[in-house]
């Protein structure tokens, strides 16, 4: 990870807000998911988790530097934390 990039992931997690949760991804979710996207095994765990938090919490976000979940996470509405591209 570059400085620039790691100076903003801190920058993200400071300026939260925050909650500490515990989940899994429906395993729906998860399905529909993998057959939409190519995803590494831990990338597609987290935009299901996400999507499947989103249906309770829609203000969930992602927070992301991987360019390939970035632009998944996008794909399905998502709003993804850094912004800019690093």
């Amino acid at each position: 990870m570059s400085p620039d990039a790691h100076r903003a992931a801190v920058e993200a997690f400071q300026a939260g807000p925050w909650r500490e949760l515990n989940l899994q991804p429906s395993w729906k979710v998860l399905g529909e998911l993998s057959e939409r996207h190519v995803l590494k095994g831990a990338d597609l765990w987290h935009l299901a988790t996400t999507k499947t938090l989103q249906a309770t919490l829609p203000e969930a976000r992602i927070l992301t530097f991987d360019r390939v979940l970035s632009a998944a996470a996008k794909k399905e509405g998502l709003a993804v934390e850094p912004t800019a591209t690093p």
